[in-house]
């Protein structure tokens, strides 16, 4: 299903216009040599490569995800996935573009699938206290510098949205409005992350441990 899924979208984003690209197609051509480059570490050849086809994969993304935030995700990580496999390209076995293509489809197939399982977290989390108390009654159990380094094993997204709503105090219609995020999907990442940082805090009290459990990949 997955790969179904990825054909088609490389099929329809191939009808896309691309306006950084010039119409001689040199630069299209030119990509199997700057894979090459990158496969080499060169980060030119990387910015190159972004600049040419992030327009063009943006649009993939979009057509699998419906929201350009995800999208914009599974761009970044398709280029973090070019960046370390560059050197299992063989253009022998298909077209630069399209391997490019696959990438990100595949991210983008990932980060919905991911969403529907926090979706379905959420739901079990729906009991957790959002409010600004529940924060203040979780820091208390720990020093400062603890509660620092549980915030440091949340994900930069989630600990994002913990610190709009806990430090700088914005709602959250604020925030999803600011990270172009559905207002459902902020309430259910902050109580995730409550979740998350609860459990971070009391295995690391009185140890000054991280548990991988509670919070390294969370």
């Amino acid at each position: 299903m997955q790969t179904l899924q990825c054909q088609s979208c490389v099929r329809e984003v191939g009808e896309v216009h691309h306006p950084a690209l010039p119409k001689d197609g040199s630069a299209i051509d030119s990509l199997p040599a700057l894979i090459g480059l990158v496969a080499g570490g060169d980060t030119q050849a990387f910015r190159r490569i972004h600049a040419l086809q992030a327009a063009r994969l943006t649009a993939a993304a979009l057509r699998i995800t419906h929201e350009r935030a995800l999208a914009a995700d599974a761009v970044q990580e398709g280029f973090l996935q070019l960046w370390q496999n560059a050197h299992r390209f063989d253009a022998a076995r298909g077209g630069a573009e399209a391997w490019l293509l696959r990438l990100v489809c595949y991210r983008a197939i990932d980060i919905i699938r991911r969403r529907a399982h926090e979706t379905t977290e959420c739901v079990m989390a729906d009991t957790i206290d959002d409010s600004q108390d529940s924060l203040t009654a979780l820091s208390e159990k720990c020093d400062s510098h603890i509660l620092l380094a549980c915030l440091r094993c949340l994900q930069p997204r989630r600990r994002q949205i913990v610190l709009l709503s806990f430090v700088d105090g914005r709602s959250h219609l604020d925030i999803a409005r600011a990270l172009h995020m559905p207002l459902g999907t902020v309430k259910c990442t902050l109580r995730r992350s409550l979740l998350t940082l609860r459990k971070c805090l009391e295995d690391r009290h009185g140890t000054g441990k991280c548990s991988s459990s509670s919070c390294a990949t969370t």
